[in-house]
């Protein structure tokens, strides 16, 4: 079957039209005792290869695993069952597709969970609406038995049954009983969970060590977890203590010894003391107003925006790199995607352009190399030299991960072709992909949904 087959008249959530009308892809999932270090080379093989065109889906490598997915004969019926499993570097199908992916109102859940799968060795899966957990041996240690399941940290999982969550450890034990309304991931010893409304924070016995009080709590971080109450922000530490008094607008996690604050609408930076190292001038980058990870500091650096433009400050406060650039990203291995006149470059941390603003589009380095998009709207890959070590010939290419990046092939939602390349160059895509992409692309014209996710129609190639 070809793999640029369109598929007519699906009338889904997006989230499944999108997963029907690709039929190539890959999702990262990871086994703790058998993680890819950095130092292995995953390259492309012929099983590989071969693998990869034997499924509907496969989504990214993320650690060695990808989930595969194989789709029911019929998708006229609303909630049809799609089959999954996982498949590793090799290609060889370590957990078969015998468990379920719905197309229905479930499939928000499924998909949230699947995507990060593996986690602690264990991956959540799903038969009769029912959530349980698989080795990377692809044997079932926790039985499909739980209304939901979230991700394994510290070695216990929140799990929900009949409306109540408790948390079960990786051989299936249930060891704190279902008694939460809602509870989330243990981190530093301890979880947030919720009663009567409230989030107080419990130990990996179930013991309740911070009364529930607060409105809102994140996880532990460095020590401390930002909690909320009356619509205000503060930190408390994992005794329960008020450290940082509770009188933001928002308060994050803490990263590198600081964490974002607002106030006022402005962004600013505190220390584990409290003390504001980074005063509350700054932009919020989304124009929702939503605080997400990428004002978080990373290298030493975190990205902030001043009068319209990004610039980077340090963790004594500083503006080492002034707020100059029309967009920016934070620092990947060293060196930051920048903007200047609609076109992209990079930066070092002491704010010296070292590869050029000349690309239309770019994704960070990971691994020693970026993906670029050249003028032509080709995709490429340079090195930390600005060197193309992999041609642009691509019509999208994602970032490394141990080894393997996506990369595809097609510009129609319904015709486009997902593969994986290693850092020689080599890619999944046969000749005979190739010849088809070249087919289809003759036949229906070009332009329809770049994978740029920022604009979905485009008129020309």
């Amino acid at each position: 079957m070809s793999f640029f087959k369109i598929i007519k008249n699906v009338t889904r959530k997006i989230s499944c039209v999108i997963v029907v009308l690709m039929p190539i892809a890959l999702v990262a999932c990871v086994n703790a005792p058998q993680i890819i270090t950095e130092m292995e080379k995953v390259e492309i093989t012929e099983d590989l290869i071969q693998a990869v065109h034997c499924y509907d889906y496969i989504e990214d490598f993320h650690n060695g695993f990808a989930l595969v997915k194989k789709y029911p004969n019929d998708w006229s019926d609303e909630g049809g069952i799609t089959q999954y499993g996982f498949i590793d570097t090799k290609g060889e199908e370590v957990v078969s597709c015998i468990y379920e992916h719905y197309c229905d109102e479930f499939e928000w859940r499924s998909n949230y969970l699947i995507g990060r799968c593996f986690e602690e060795g264990l991956a959540a899966i799903t038969r009769n609406g029912k959530y349980g957990f698989v080795n990377t041996k692809g044997e079932e240690v926790t039985p499909c038995l739980y209304d939901y399941a979230k991700d394994f940290s510290e070695g216990l999982a929140a799990i929900e049954r009949n409306g109540k969550y408790g948390f079960i450890n990786t051989k299936g034990e249930t060891v704190i009983p279902f008694q939460y309304d809602d509870a989330k991931g243990f981190s530093e010893g301890l979880a947030a969970v919720i009663r009567g409304g409230k989030y107080g924070f419990i130990n990996t016995k179930g013991e309740t060590v911070i009364p529930f009080q607060y409105d809102d709590a994140e996880s532990f971080s460095e020590g401390l977890a930002a909690v909320t109450c009356g619509g205000k922000y503060g930190f408390i530490n994992t005794k329960g203590g008020i450290v940082i008094p509770l009188q933001y607008d928002y308060a994050g996690t803490f990263s590198e010894g600081l964490a974002v604050i607002l106030k006022d609408k402005k962004i600013g930076y505190i220390s584990t003391k409290g003390t504001e190292i980074v005063p509350c001038k700054y932009e919020i980058f989304d124009e929702y107003g939503w605080i997400g990870g990428n004002h978080n500091y990373k290298e030493g650096l975190a990205l902030v925006k001043y009068n319209g433009k990004y610039g980077f400050v340090n963790t004594k406060g500083d503006e080492v790199i002034s707020c100059q650039y029309d967009k920016a990203e934070s620092f990947s291995e060293g060196l930051a995607v920048i903007t200047k006149n609609q076109k992209l470059g990079f930066i070092n941390t002491q704010g010296e352009i070292i590869i050029p603003c000349i690309y239309d589009k770019a994704g960070n380095f990971s691994e020693g190399l970026a993906a670029i998009r050249q003028s032509d709207r080709k995709w490429g890959y340079i090195n930390k030299k600005g060197d193309i070590v992999i041609p642009c010939k691509y019509d999208y290419a994602g970032d490394f991960s141990k080894g393997l990046a996506s990369v595809y092939l097609g510009h129609y939602i319904s015709s486009t072709l997902k593969g994986f390349i290693d850092k020689r160059g080599r890619s999944t895509f046969t000749q005979a992909d190739w010849d088809e992409y070249e087919k289809t692309k003759d036949e229906e014209g070009v332009g329809i949904a770049s994978w740029d996710q920022d604009l979905m129609y485009e008129d020309t190639y």
